[in-house]
């Protein structure tokens, strides 16, 4: 479809993808830049200071969604929050050097991009209407966002190159990169489980207690705020005619790409409507609902306006005029889910940004959910606390029992790897000594790093990065794996020179890539030195999450 198209340009022809890490750049037109640290208007929160100015929770939004590839942040977790917030930071750091240095990208050079892309052309022609019913119906934001996304990632691709030239590669490295990228691997290997060597672990509360004071902000319970809402189902506002056949017909017309397949030649498909009639009929009707649903959530809002007087209006006195019940919630977290809302995320942060004690941002403008518009109104605030031990006295248990475990299997593990190489060295075979500790070996299948292992041994695609820099007869460190309760332990049966052909093929393909992954961790240095530069200050740093 056009649209797989045209974000697989974007991957190809615009982010700088890395060898090993993925460093997602970002970047700003030259006319954004002074909007960020100028203009009065965005005042809607001050995220934190670069360069002694302040930069504004709107803008900061815009440049994180931009960050994240125009993509949804609602499922972020809160380590991801934090490392997507860090690499914001960056972005607007790298773009104000930009401004400084003169770096940036012309209109013509925007709308090259644009009209020279194929996915918007019809028979070899750009089609303007096919280009803006793409950006809106597909990205879902408007043509004025988007190029003032490719402007800014077509800067940031300049300042790349011109990091790019402070990289360089010596033949002999790149020998050694080649040689353990295409070397043909047999590997035998054997997984040891957890389960079979913890089974003596024991600890007490003493420990658990040593643990609590060495590590306390572990157990910091986060500010919570509990809440009265009124919801209104979108179910309830569905009108039978508010959708008519020329609804339909515009909608599929509009969206032809999404019902448009590949057959088995490659030739384009499309559904005819009357298969898909029913489907887009019910989709519209909802979204009809939805905004009628969010229209008398917004009349509620409006209710709640405190009167001429200042005399605050509650929800309870706004819901009796609507005829409508009030519900309350416990106490929640910013990222906690709250049983019966459907809102997600977007329920918690415009709670969180509520005011109890104010009477025009005790309560929150219209939040729509999936089957629900909401108004909410806070009702009280408890403060983030580090609790007392009693209070915590069986997680901290749990984990204290699970770090002993661990560091028991990790002992355990390293034991066996020691004993199975000392056998081996003395003229043993790998799997004789495995199974003198009642351990199965598997044996792979021949392998190249590159290419990655079998599909028949999976495990040992968590050692490639280990396995490179060993030779034949050489047994790996064991790798524990946290979450499945596992150790691998691999020992080099066979290493073979790959195919030179395929080596030569590979070369001026692996010295780009390599070029990509030293630029990227080159332009994550700079930034880093950019932003101690800026005299850079985060002020919300884990405290909040945003679209």
């Amino acid at each position: 479809m056009l649209i797989t198209k045209f974000n697989r340009l974007i991957r190809n022809k615009l982010l700088w993808g890395a060898f090993a890490v993925m460093i997602s750049v970002g970047f700003a037109g030259q006319a954004v830049i002074s909007r960020w640290y100028d203009d009065d208007s965005a005042k809607h929160g001050v995220e934190g200071t670069l360069y002694g100015k302040d930069v504004y929770s709107r803008d900061f939004r815009q440049s994180m969604f931009f960050e994240l590839g125009m993509r949804d942040s609602s499922r972020l977790t809160a380590d991801q929050n934090k490392q997507i917030r860090d690499l914001t930071w960056r972005r607007i750091a790298a773009l104000k050097r930009a401004e400084i240095m003169g770096i940036f990208t012309s209109d013509m050079e925007v709308k090259d991009a644009i009209t020279q892309d194929k996915s918007f052309m019809v028979n070899g022609v750009f089609h303007p209407d096919m280009y803006r019913n793409i950006v809106r119906s597909q990205l879902h934001i408007t043509v004025e966002q988007f190029e003032r996304y490719l402007r800014e990632q077509m800067t940031i691709q300049k300042l790349m190159i011109m990091l790019g030239a402070a990289t360089w590669l010596s033949p002999s490295e790149m020998a050694d990169k080649l040689r353990n990228l295409t070397d043909e691997f047999v590997v035998e290997y054997t997984i040891l489980d957890r389960t079979n060597y913890v089974l003596n672990v024991f600890v007490t509360t003493n420990d658990a207690a040593r643990f609590f004071e060495q590590n306390q902000e572990i157990f910091r319970i986060p500010e919570k705020i509990n809440a009265s809402y009124v919801s209104f189902p979108v179910a309830e506002h569905i009108h039978e005619k508010a959708v008519t056949e020329e609804d339909v017909v515009e909608y599929y017309d509009s969206h032809l790409d999404a019902y448009t397949t590949a057959d088995t030649n490659g030739a384009e498909v499309v559904t005819p409507l009357d298969n898909v009639r029913d489907e887009i009929l019910t989709f519209l009707k909802h979204q009809d609902a939805a905004h009628r649903a969010k229209d008398a959530a917004t009349e509620f809002v409006v209710a709640m306006v405190p009167r001429k007087d200042g005399t605050r209006n509650t929800m309870e006195s706004v819901a009796t005029q609507f005829g409508m019940t009030v519900a309350t919630t416990e106490y929640f977290a910013l990222d906690e889910q709250i049983a019966g809302i459907d809102a997600g995320i977007e329920f918690n942060r415009a709670a969180f940004e509520l005011d109890e004690n104010d009477p025009e941002r005790h309560f929150s403008d219209a939040i729509m959910g999936e089957s629900n518009a909401y108004v909410v109104s806070i009702i009280d605030r408890q403060e983030s606390r580090i609790p007392e031990f009693a209070e915590i006295v069986d997680p901290a248990m749990s984990i204290v029992r699970h770090q002993t475990e661990v560091e028991a299997f990790e002992k355990k593990a390293s034991e066996i790897r020691q004993s199975l190489e000392t056998f081996v060295r003395d003229g043993g075979s790998f799997a004789t000594a495995a199974d003198s500790f009642g351990l199965n070996v598997k044996t792979s299948e021949t392998f190249t790093i590159y290419g990655g292992p079998p599909e028949s041994c999976p495990e040992l695609e968590l050692l490639t990065h280990t396995l490179d820099k060993l030779d034949v007869g050489k047994v790996a460190d064991p790798y524990l794996s946290s979450d499945k309760g596992t150790a691998v332990i691999a020992f080099v049966a066979s290493r073979e020179p790959g195919d030179p052909m395929f080596i030569q093929s590979m070369r001026p393909r692996l010295i780009s890539a390599l070029d990509r992954y030293r630029t990227s961790i080159l332009y994550n240095e700079w930034t880093q030195m950019e932003l101690n530069r800026a005299g850079f200050e985060d002020m919300k740093a884990n405290t909040q999450q945003y679209d």
